[in-house]
C-alpha cells in the first residue's frame, strides 16, 4: 500500500492555520470569542483529517467522492467565516 509524502502536509497546515483565525475572527461577533475559536479548530482539525482521507483514497485508487463532499461542505462554513472577517476588516478600513 502506498502512502502520501510527508512533505504534503506543511502546505496544507500552514494553511489550514491561516483559515483557522480568520474563521475565528469572522464568528466572533456571532459566537463570541471563546465559542468562536473552539468552533474554527474544529472545522480545521475535520478538514486536515478528510484532507488526510481524500490523499489516502486517492493513493489507493478508491472513489473519495464522499469524503470530498463532506470536505466541500466543511469548507463552505470556513469560508463564510473568512468571507465575514475579511469583508469587515475591509468595512471598517473604508
Amino acid at each position: 500500500m502506498q502512502k502520501l509524502p510527508g512533505f504534503l502536509f506543511i502546505p496544507l497546515l500552514v494553511f489550514l492555520l491561516i483559515s483557522v483565525y480568520q474563521t475565528a475572527v469572522g464568528f466572533t461577533s456571532v459566537l463570541g470569542p471563546v465559542l468562536a475559536w473552539m468552533f474554527s479548530i474544529g472545522i480545521g482539525i475535520m478538514l486536515f483529517f478528510i484532507a488526510y482521507i481524500i490523499g489516502n483514497m486517492k493513493v489507493s485508487h478508491r472513489p473519495y467522492a464522499i469524503p470530498m463532499l463532506a470536505f466541500l461542505f466543511c469548507s463552505l462554513i470556513s469560508f463564510s467565516g473568512n468571507f465575514n472577517a475579511i469583508y469587515t476588516n475591509y468595512m471598517k478600513q473604508e
